[in-house]
């Protein structure tokens, strides 16, 4: 038994170092420039991406593989009774996809592509299209990079799913809701976001207010009735998660340089203060035990669906409302503990799960763990 513990040690220092490496080589890494525009009347985030794709592997590759995270949920789950899908979908099952218009190169000539399925070992029972697949023209060697531009959809569900949903206005994706370059061993299974840069320009409906999950975030403008907001990293991220809405508010503070931000629904405000204070301990606490903090911003949102329950994403921790609206149900401050435990647990995953990645389908439980 003492064999294995030193084993895992090992490999959770590698994998530490492995992945935090990339903070200090920015440029070893893919990059992505994203416009998209949030359409409330089709629940779709429409646009495009420029991708300059860097060839990480030791393989020449004559194709890109890209993962598509949103038509894991195009199709329900066949096992279960239509009945028993109803506290989710209220309105009847509602699907997440991805669809896929057009893939250029950098001076615009199309590109031939395809759609794949996803291997039978992923967690979904939406197996279809989960990968599309882009032929180079050229094969490009270990090192290289090109560039791609894909034109892109996804859609938002109408559900109480905690993610990927709409729910009374307010819209939640935290991982892919772009198209996701990954490596050739995709095809073979596993969920894991490889760290890129990345760039978002998010343009939304005058009136809706927008936080993303990363370091900076500017409001670029406003004209015939559309606001566009810049999203940008100081260092690569595994995803850049969104939360928009005409309903959100914000109060903010700062801890040792890293502005924070609470995102609240209406009467969430108290709550959101008091979590600030919370969270600012609990980084403290975290870095010390974990190492650096590598973020520059972390935004707190009270995330629209109800339920007790937190996720976590790049720079972004979301809390189930239920949290919020009955955490002095049935005695005043009867869930205190919980939502200390809840918040450290949410924060911890800025360092496991997301801060040197893992492959969330094979190693989840190191993720879980260790947060």
């Amino acid at each position: 038994m003492k064999r294995v513990w030193k084993t895992l040690a090992v490999a959770l220092l590698v994998s530490l170092v492995c992945g935090l490496a990339w903070a200090d080589e920015a440029g070893d890494v893919s990059s992505y420039d994203i416009r998209v525009t949030l359409d409330p009347t089709t629940q779709t985030l429409v646009g495009s991406q420029q991708v300059d794709y860097l060839n990480d592997t030791d393989e020449t590759l004559d194709e890109i593989l890209f993962c598509l995270i949103a038509n894991r949920g195009a199709e329900p789950n066949p096992h279960v009774h239509p009945a028993l899908l109803d506290p989710q979908y209220v309105h009847g099952f509602d699907p997440t996809w991805t669809r896929i218009r057009r893939v250029t190169d950098d001076v615009d000539r199309p590109l031939t592509h395809h759609l794949e399925p996803l291997p039978p070992a992923m967690q979904t029972y939406s197996l279809d299209d989960g990968i599309l697949t882009v032929e180079l023209p050229d094969s490009l060697e270990p090192g290289e990079r090109t560039t791609l531009d894909i034109q892109f959809e996804t859609r938002f569900a109408r559900a109480l799913i905690l993610d990927n949903c709409v729910y009374r206005g307010t819209y939640v994706w935290r991982f892919g809701w772009n198209p996701i370059a990954v490596p050739p061993t995709a095809r073979g299974g596993g969920f894991f976001l490889p760290a890129a840069e990345y760039r978002v320009e998010l343009t939304v409906p005058e009136g809706y207010r927008v936080f993303g999950g990363a370091d900076h975030q500017t409001r670029l403008k406003t004209n015939s009735g559309l606001t566009t907001y810049e999203l940008t990293n100081d260092r690569p991220a595994r995803s850049v998660p969104l939360v928009a809405g005409p309903d959100l508010e914000a109060v903010s503070s700062t801890w040792n340089g890293v502005d924070l931000e609470a995102v609240y629904l209406p009467g969430g405000e108290t709550f959101a203060r008091v979590a600030l204070s919370h969270v600012a301990e609990i980084l403290a606490s975290h870095s010390e035990r974990f190492g650096p903090f590598g973020y520059g911003r972390v935004v707190l949102v009270e995330s629209p669906t109800p339920g007790f329950y937190g996720m976590a994403a790049d720079g972004m921790i979301l809390i189930g409302r239920s949290v919020i609206q009955l955490k002095d149900i049935p005695a005043l401050g009867i869930y205190d503990r919980f939502v200390e435990y809840l918040l450290a647990h949410e924060s911890a995953h800025l360092w496991w799960g997301i801060g040197i990645g893992t492959d969330f389908d094979a190693e989840n439980w190191i993720s879980e763990g260790f947060a």
